[in-house]
């Protein structure tokens, strides 16, 4: 485990992000309280620039150094958000779908970016954005009425969630075919790895799943912790997420616990690296003046802690059929 540098006068800071080389992305306050979007590389921070005058956060880093994020407007111009990609320090703001909102969060090889913006009539929609062009996602037919997009994948398989009447989500992709809702559970999809395996959480808060084909298995609940929500996958399977106060991998029907810095205080895994050889997140430290995010990067291939038992009930769930993919989504 390495704990990541901050920048200059800073107190807290988010790793969001990473790929296979372990080129790490995310935030760090500097030393006058402004969150700035930055990537760690060989452990060294590097401030990507964004301006002065707005908070801003890296989300995700595809395998050619490409990363996205967004920023949130202050001053005079406070309540609205950018979304950008950032290619060899030049930026490009992405856009939106008529709204004030909008956040990129994931990126593929080839420079898909999705997210979710505001449309005009102020309603949150997944987007993915390529060749300079947003794309409106659009929800699941009827009483769906907004969504959010998660993660993409180097086939063109967006995932994340759209929501029943703005309060229940469901788990979602987007394809070539259109849009397919996973499961009839409640909840949302986060992350997507080449062999089309999805991970997400469920509405119960305590379980999260991995959906293969149409086959939806459940991790969790976990004994004595609050919540079970995985956050990320690698091309084999591993899921990577937090439950009440500990970041887990979890693969083949068990969790790996993931340490912390040696202080009291919660740990959470954000993403793992295609390869399964990375994995970032934050550690929870009390100081003076309040508690702090502290950025920290795993490397599995190094090791890690192994649970004294199998960890998680699994449950193996038919799902329903095919009928509620629907060709909801331009070019998609």
């Amino acid at each position: 485990m390495i704990e990541l540098e901050l920048l200059p006068g800073g107190n807290d800071a988010s790793a969001l992000g990473v790929n296979d080389d372990g080129v790490v992305v995310g935030s760090s306050d500097n030393s006058v309280g402004v969150r700035r979007a930055v990537l760690w590389r060989d452990g060294r921070i590097v401030d990507l620039g964004l301006g002065d005058d707005v908070d801003s956060s890296a989300s995700a880093v595809n395998r050619y150094g490409a990363i996205v994020g967004s920023v949130e407007l202050l001053g005079n111009r406070a309540g609205g958000s950018r979304a950008f990609i950032w290619r060899d320090g030049r930026i490009t703001d992405l856009g939106n779908l008529g709204g004030h909102v909008a956040w990129a969060v994931a990126i593929n090889d080839h420079d898909w970016v999705v997210g979710t913006s505001s449309t005009k009539n102020g309603q949150p929609h997944a987007f993915v954005w390529r060749s300079g062009v947003m794309t409106d996602l659009g929800t699941l037919p009827g009483r769906y009425q907004d969504s959010r997009a998660y993660d993409v994948d180097n086939e063109s398989r967006i995932v994340g969630r759209s929501t029943i009447d703005g309060m229940n989500a469901v788990p979602v992709m987007w394809d070539e075919s259109g849009i397919q809702r996973l499961t009839d559970r409640t909840g949302g999809a986060t992350g997507i790895n080449s062999r089309g395996q999805v991970a997400g959480g469920l509405a119960t808060g305590a379980e999260s799943f991995i959906w293969t084909r149409g086959r939806l298995t459940v991790i969790g609940p976990v004994e004595d912790e609050m919540y079970v929500q995985a956050h990320g996958i690698d091309r084999d399977g591993r899921v990577v997420g937090t439950t009440g106060f500990r970041a887990f991998v979890w693969h083949r029907e068990e969790f790996q616990w993931l340490p912390g810095l040696n202080t009291p205080g919660a740990v959470g895994a954000n993403d793992i690296s295609d390869n399964g050889r990375f994995v970032v997140g934050s550690s929870v430290i009390t100081a003076a003046g309040g508690q702090f995010e502290r950025p920290l990067l795993w490397n599995l291939r190094a090791g890690a802690s192994r649970p004294p038992h199998r960890s998680t009930t699994l449950q193996q769930v038919e799902e329903p059929d095919n009928q509620t993919r629907r060709d909801q989504t331009e070019g998609v």
